[in-house]
């Protein structure tokens, strides 16, 4: 396994980074995607109901995980409306490494979800579609892909968005939670948001790529045995959440 040169989020905190990677043998290529300080400073500054922040948290890491792919300045902008509690989102992300967002929400039906336990992103987020924007500029045209949103959460729209428009084999998901912090100089603590993901694709040859960086030459050819992928998915499959946010486990340690 390679890995890339990172990108540093924000204030270059050691975990705000999303590291590139590529298989030496099946032929995946991805990111791992570790928010901190960065995506607590977000949330934190919004000071939204818990199952709101968590619902932007996994937007943030998912922009920043598809961000991350630019090759050129410019902005990647991830965005949602729906008919759910909440209505919108909005993250995006300026190369070389900026992160923003944004919620817009019913704070009763959000209330009613909670006391009802069942805060979940399907319920917050309801139906409608989510759009995915590509922009290089103002003298430069817009790529924007739209994916439904139908009670499904981000992890799952992106999945299809990949599966059916890009048309690549693509494992992905985000997780976030709160972490609790100690006092470096012995003072009281906080819980900190962190934020985590991993993205990888079953790329070759012929099929094109999908924005990472990539040394297309380095990629094993077309007599690769098709169940690498497979493998390197199943694999992937057995990750926690708690292991994508643990401020402990470091990404190449994950990989």
């Amino acid at each position: 396994m390679k890995e890339a040169e990172k990108t540093v989020l924000g204030d270059a905190a050691p975990d705000d980074l999303i590291l590139p990677f590529q298989t030496d043998n099946a032929g995946a290529s991805g990111r791992v995607v570790r928010l901190g300080g960065v995506v607590d400073e977000i949330l934190a500054h919004h000071d939204y109901p818990e199952p709101v922040s968590k619902l932007l948290g996994e937007a943030v890491a998912l922009t920043a995980m598809l961000g991350a792919a630019l090759k050129f300045d410019g902005t990647f902008i991830l965005q949602t409306k729906t008919d759910g509690p909440v209505h919108l989102l909005v993250a995006d992300f300026t190369s070389p490494g900026k992160l923003r967002g944004h919620a817009a929400f019913d704070r009763d039906s959000v209330a009613a979800l909670q006391e009802a336990e069942e805060a979940t992103p399907e319920m917050l987020l309801g139906k409608g579609h989510m759009a995915m924007t590509i922009d290089q500029g103002a003298d430069m045209e817009r790529y924007q892909g739209i994916v439904p949103l139908d009670h499904s959460d981000l992890n799952q729209a992106a999945d299809t968005y990949f599966r059916q428009s890009v048309q690549l084999d693509t494992f992905l998901r985000v997780a976030v939670a709160r972490h609790y912090t100690g006092s470096a100089n012995g003072g009281e603590g906080a819980w900190r948001w962190r934020a985590g993901g991993l993205m990888m694709q079953n790329l070759s040859r012929e099929g094109g790529q999908s924005g990472v960086r990539v040394d297309l030459d380095a990629l094993p050819g077309d007599d690769r045995n098709p169940e690498d992928w497979n493998r390197v998915r199943i694999l992937a499959e057995t990750l926690e959440d708690q292991e994508l946010v643990d401020p402990m486990l470091a990404p190449e340690r994950l990989l």
